[in-house]
């Protein structure tokens, strides 16, 4: 007897038929049908339908024959199959030296007639014959006999086909539904936040998603951008539109970041922050272009209102009697914020002394003062206490002024000295401070910040009629008798009598957050500043204080911060969605495919994931495919094992596929056992393995 040599495509060959998902399957009425016809035609006993395994033949189909299967090494097909364009006939056994000896010839059931037309799967590989077999000789098989068996075998390839197509159209199915709900529930993500999530091509030619916030925030209907992707333009500010379209086409394939208005479709404005960034495919190509673009206005507003807010402070500063300033605590001083009271003191403008663009500050202070008062500021700063220092000031025509100069140092948190705050008062001109008074008045009444005056036991002298209303009270209304502190709830009249009033009168002025009362006993939060005002002979005459209403802002930011928590927890759930997936390939089959890095804590994550729906799916096989994952360090291949372990005593077999040499060089480093496991180079191969005992 002589056993049928290997065939050259044997390896594509057993993949294609594996690939059928035919084998070890229940008989089937398609294929019973098709052998009892061929019985009735050729009038023999046997008639099979035989596929060639790797060491048996499978019979899917079987008349005159009570098994299943039987060995490659004896199987008159796996000689047929070498032959695939034409059919093999044996009209006597005996007489052909290759099967007189065959066991099934020798013995039951005493073969003594083959006919055997190849089967071929979609590919084109031999997978199996369509064969009649006889127990008495045949003398002649003729070619009307040949192209009947031909025409059998070629309906048998076509229920194959069949087979093998309805198996994909199952998969795909389940596919499009798991893709359906992972879409649904990035749709419900996405129209959730309070921002406008947005989808395109690579060209932005095409409009693939718009969540619904577009319509609230630009006043436009979503199906008016699917229409035209390009009307968005149109809806950019014309001052702004030029920008936005040259940044996006100089940043067409990377991270960009604009801030531009808009023009909705009411009129009003509206200023958006929009961010986008590529997707990019296997091949790393941009095949999208995703972004997520916000409504700012309120934030923009509350910047134009702190600058506003600035430039009127820094005009009430210059109104006030003495010099504001800020400087560094370098080798000269060098001032960042100066009022222009600095120019009657000295001669020369604030732009001078600023940044030391033309002139220190300190060449104005007369030689004979100068250590002195570096000395004296030096060691309070190193003592973290405030300073105050008199000094005369070298007028630009000569002349000389003497000066106090009060203030403190502000420290970081790790007690490094950012700047120093201080005034610097004119101890001859302590007669104009009524003058000062009264122009200080006629601006405050300008202001829309609470700007009040009160003599040094607290009892108010003014209120400007911003600060008024701030608090509830009418503009006839008179300044009632109890101290101004009354203003303030009880925790800052605490503040203003233990810290806040000591150190105004002690350096000049206090700043800090506190709140006011209004009418109705509403607390409002405030950003206040305390001035201690003195008179010619350097005493303490009244205080001053100007305050800024934070609760607009404070809003905003409470806004902000839930908006972030509420964006940074889709996003993890999103992640944690992703990071371990699990497709249900049948009703007793998952499949987990992993792509990217994996370190400890997402190998933990995949190993209860992996758990978690075998138990819950009641599987028998869990594929797991690490096609897309680059290396695992020996911690990662350890938990991996763990899982395979683990899922094994939960009664379902472990299929690992798609190990990368670096995987596998890894595995056996560690000395891993994975004759417990069974891997196969491709997903594919893991599928079809899965799917033979459906």
């Amino acid at each position: 007897m002589e056993v049928a040599p290997i065939p050259s495509d044997e390896s594509a060959r057993i993949q294609a038929l594996h690939g059928l998902g035919i084998l070890d399957t229940p008989p089937d009425p398609r294929f019973d049908r098709l052998t009892r016809l061929a019985q009735r035609l050729f009038h023999v006993p046997i008639v099979l339908i035989s596929l060639v395994d790797t060491n048996r033949q499978w019979f899917k189909s079987c008349i005159g024959l009570d098994v299943q299967q039987s060995s490659r090494e004896i199987s008159f097909c796996a000689h047929a199959i070498l032959q695939p364009d034409r059919p093999l006939i044996i009209l006597d056994t005996w007489c052909d030296t290759r099967f007189a000896d065959n066991p099934v010839v020798s013995g039951t059931p005493h073969i003594r007639f083959y006919a055997g037309h190849v089967l071929h799967a979609p590919s084109g590989a031999a997978v199996g014959t369509l064969c009649l077999l006889d127990t008495v000789v045949h003398s002649v098989f003729s070619d009307d006999d040949q192209e009947i068996l031909a025409d059998l075998a070629m309906l048998v390839e076509r229920e194959l086909a069949a087979n093998t197509m309805h198996e994909l159209l199952q998969t795909q199915h389940r596919l499009m539904t798991d893709f359906q709900e992972s879409e649904l529930r990035f749709r419900q993500m996405a129209e959730t936040i309070d921002a406008v999530f947005w989808m395109s091509d690579s060209t932005r030619q095409q409009l693939l998603y718009i969540s619904p916030a577009y319509e609230r925030i630009w006043g436009y209907s979503c199906a008016s951008l699917y229409a035209d992707l390009q009307s968005w333009v149109t809806t950019i500010h014309p001052d702004d539109r030029a920008s936005v379209t040259a940044s996006m086409s100089k940043q067409a394939h990377t991270l960009r970041a604009l801030e531009y208005r808009i023009i909705r479709s009411d009129g009003a404005e509206r200023w958006i922050y929009d961010q986008s960034y590529p997707i990019y495919n296997d091949s790393d190509q941009v095949i999208r272009l995703v972004g997520l673009a916000r409504d700012i206005t309120q934030r923009k507003q509350q910047d134009l209102r702190v600058v506003q807010l600035t430039e009127q402070l820094t005009s009430l500063m210059q109104s006030l009697p003495g010099v504001v300033y800020r400087c560094s605590p370098d080798i000269n001083w060098g001032v960042t914020i100066l009022s222009d009271g600095i120019e009657t003191l000295t001669g020369y403008p604030a732009s001078d002394f600023l940044h030391n663009t033309i002139r220190p500050f300190v060449s104005c202070i007369d030689p004979l003062d100068r250590v002195r008062v570096e000395e004296t500021m030096t060691a309070a700063i190193i003592a973290q206490q405030p300073y105050s220092v008199d000094y005369r000031i070298i007028h630009r025509d000569g002349e000389v002024c003497w000066v106090t100069n009060r203030g403190r140092a502000v420290y970081d948190d790790a007690g490094r000295v950012r700047w120093c705050d201080g005034v610097i008062i004119d101890v001859n001109a302590r007669a104009a401070i009524e003058a000062d008074h009264r122009r200080f008045v006629q601006l405050a009444d300008m202001l829309p910040e609470f700007v009040g005056m009160a003599t040094l036991d607290g009892q108010p002298i003014y209120i400007n009629p911003a600060g008024r209303a701030l608090i509830g009270m009418r503009p006839e209304e008179p300044l009632a008798r109890q101290p101004l502190t009354a203003l303030h709830p009880s925790w800052v009249q605490e503040l203003l009598q233990t810290t806040a009033l000591p150190t105004a009168l002690a350096e000049g002025y206090w700043s800090g957050e506190t709140a006011l009362v209004t009418a109705d006993g509403n607390e409002i939060p405030i950003d206040q500043m305390i001035l201690c005002h003195r008179d010619a002979a350097d005493q303490p005459t009244h205080f001053s204080t100007i305050a800024r209403d934070l609760t607009h802002e404070r809003q905003a930011a409470a806004t902000r911060q839930a908006l972030q928590a509420e964006i940074l927890q889709i996003h993890t759930r999103t992640i944690m969605e992703l990071s371990t997936p699990l497709i249900h390939i049948t009703d007793t089959t998952i499949l987990m495919p992993l792509i990217g890095a994996i370190d400890t804590i997402r190998a933990q994550r995949i190993l209860e994931s992996l758990l978690q729906g075998v138990s819950q799916q009641r599987a028998s096989r869990a594929i797991v495919d690490l096609t897309g994952v680059p290396a695992l360090d020996p911690h990662v291949a350890a938990i991996f094992i763990q899982a395979a372990d683990a899922v094994r005593l939960l009664g379902a077999e472990v299929i690992v596929t798609g190990i990368r040499p670096e995987i596998a060089q890894t595995i056996v480093t560690m000395g891993v056992d994975l004759r417990r496991i069974r891997t196969y180079s491709d997903l594919h191969q893991g599928i079809s393995y899965a799917m033979q005992g459906l």
